[in-house]
């Protein structure tokens, strides 16, 4: 299936640097059981969004955004019939969900009280950084550059409280139970998800952009140099991995899937979820699937790195820019495929036996 972004291939403001996707199912059937996803939901890195019916091979909406200083990717999350946008102007935007319309907009504003706390972000500008809202009950929950995490009741807009903290924020608060985990860069928060008062902190050595991963009743968090570490929910660490691999390189968050968690980018790394012991390894530029014209010491990471990384029924799938890899849950390469050089593999999602790609140039395929 290839549906094409016309109106975003005609502007180069809209080829895509970056994306999101997100596919959805609408409800359970009778029996109770969910039924497959039928829409597909994408945001670019210019702000855009929209909404494809995946089984008619159609575009059921789209938002654009016509701003050519934005070029940072941005999420979104569900809540009830509403897609939760945010922007990072420090904007979010509800949108009915089966139509687009922008039912309502909360603009995120410095808290007066920080002036107390003798915090100084003068030099920082004021955004939301890599914002995906959480939501919580009614109330959806997000940071902002300025180091403040904050809990807003979706209905009336109204803040339930803010956490000031002393650094930009660049994650988005995660939650488990009735608590709030948030990274700050170098210390793990525990709050309370209905005051927002501080229950517990941890300290670690690595820094870190990354929003924690929950799992169960514990919580992952991975570092700028590959170290993961795992607590429970009391942050009581229960283990941490350390990498080998002096040159391993991170963009993008670990993927938890069974008993295993995957990080990498420049190469694959398949960790025991249980104890922390690493399980397998995958180099790209080690066999041979970038180097049918090239020397393996060649291969720059341009080409090998992992731009996606999801679950399939039987493995794993990766895209980098040039390529789509299939593998098996034990990192052997069932299957590869090379792209078109005449365009770049920016994002990919798996549901009910498909692959869906975005591209740069505006393809949805």
């Amino acid at each position: 299936m290839i549906m094409n972004l016309i109106k975003t291939v005609l502007t180069k403001l809209f080829l895509f640097a970056s994306a999101v996707l997100s596919l959805f199912a609408g409800c359970k059937d009778n029996k109770g059981e969910n039924k497959a996803k039928t829409s597909l939901f994408v945001t670019t890195n210019a702000g855009s969004m929209y909404e494809f019916d995946i089984v008619e091979d159609k575009l059921i909406w789209e938002k654009e955004v016509r701003d050519s200083n934005i070029d940072e990717l941005t999420y979104f999350s569900f809540y009830k019939d509403e897609v939760i946008k945010s922007y990072l102007d420090a904007r979010i935007v509800g949108l009915e969900r089966s139509t687009g319309k922008e039912k309502w907009t909360f603009e995120d504003k410095v808290s007066p009280d920080q002036q107390y706390y003798d915090y100084n972000f003068s030099d920082v500008r004021f955004v939301h950084f890599y914002q995906e809202p959480t939501i919580y009950q009614n109330a959806m929950l997000f940071a902002n550059s300025h180091g403040e995490i904050k809990s807003v009741d979706i209905p009336s807009l109204k803040e339930n409280w803010i956490y000031q903290s002393e650094v930009p924020l660049f994650s988005a608060p995660q939650i488990l139970g009735s608590s709030v985990y948030m990274n700050i860069g170098y210390r793990l928060l525990k709050l309370s998800a209905a005051k927002g008062k501080l229950l517990q902190s941890y300290n670690f050595d690595e820094g870190s952009s990354f929003p924690v991963k929950t799992d169960e009743n514990r919580i992952y968090l991975l570092t700028e140099r590959g170290t993961v570490i795992c607590w429970d929910d009391n942050l009581q660490a229960i283990w941490t991995f350390s990498p080998q691999d002096e040159d391993l390189h991170i963009n993008q968050n670990l993927l938890i899937n069974d008993d295993q968690i995957l990080i990498g980018s420049n190469r694959l790394l398949s960790i025991d979820k249980a104890t922390g012991k690493l399980l397998w390894k995958v180099d790209f530029k080690e066999l041979g699937i970038f180097t049918e014209e090239k020397l393996s010491e060649e291969v720059t990471n341009y080409e090998t790195d992992i731009r996606s990384l999801v679950t399939t029924d039987e493995g794993f799938v990766v895209n980098t820019n040039s390529h789509i890899v299939t593998l098996s849950k034990k990192g052997k390469v069932m299957q590869k495929y090379k792209w078109p050089e005449s365009d770049i593999l920016m994002g990919l999602s798996y549901e009910n036996g498909f692959y869906y790609v975005v591209t740069k140039s505006g393809k949805i395929i």
